[in-house]
């Protein structure tokens, strides 16, 4: 008899700004056979933001006991840094927002049954019917994100949790002819911070 898959819970993210998207075409730039992510913006003082953080926060630091006290071994806690962190330009200067990364393998081979096997995830409109195919999703767009999260114990000893692409529904579709500033990763504008894009105090009136 077949061992049965792992089923993992779904939890679906507040709405926040997508940032940088691969969502209809997988990215190969780390992968060869690809990936499908999104990179989602966040303000900080969003309550549901920081709910959605302080669970995951939880959620990877239980498993990451619950690892070790299984396993008995000694493993480094590589935390959800590379999942959850504050938000920065070309420059690597703070845009005082925090970016949340969900992605998923676009292929692969099964460990099992040695096949190869392709995934992409289910997209929607803001009605929640499937989305249009050739719909492009660019950053700018209002998303909403469902996704699961995967506690990986590394051989190397690395513990890590990640949060798995599932599904995406487009709330607010941005095109490349009507993406704002904030979806190429610019700085919060002039109003809120009282500097123009060079850091030059903006003069008022």
């Amino acid at each position: 008899m077949a061992e049965k898959k792992k089923d993992y819970p779904t939890y679906i993210a507040p709405t926040g700004v997508a940032k940088f998207c691969n969502l209809v075409t997988p990215n190969t730039r780390f992968k060869a056979e690809g990936e499908y992510d999104v990179q989602v913006l966040y303000n900080p003082d969003d309550a549901a933001f920081l709910k959605m953080k302080e669970f995951i926060t939880q959620a990877h630091a239980a498993a990451f006991e619950a690892a070790k006290k299984a396993d008995k071994k000694t493993y480094v806690d590589q935390g959800i840094g590379n999942m959850i962190k504050e938000d920065t330009n070309k420059d690597g200067e703070p845009t005082g927002k925090w970016i949340v990364k969900f992605k998923h393998a676009a292929g692969g081979i099964s460990m099992k049954e040695k096949k190869p096997w392709s995934w992409k995830p289910a997209l929607f409109d803001r009605y929640h019917k499937g989305l249009a195919p050739g719909t492009v999703i660019f950053g700018g767009s209002v998303l909403q994100v469902a996704y699961q999260l995967k506690h990986n114990a590394m051989k190397t000893g690395a513990f890590y949790t990640s949060l798995s692409l599932q599904a995406v529904v487009v709330v607010e579709l941005k095109d490349a002819f009507t993406r704002d500033a904030a979806g190429y990763g610019f700085s919060a504008p002039a109003e809120e911070t009282g500097e123009d894009a060079f850091g030059e105090q903006v003069p008022e009136g």
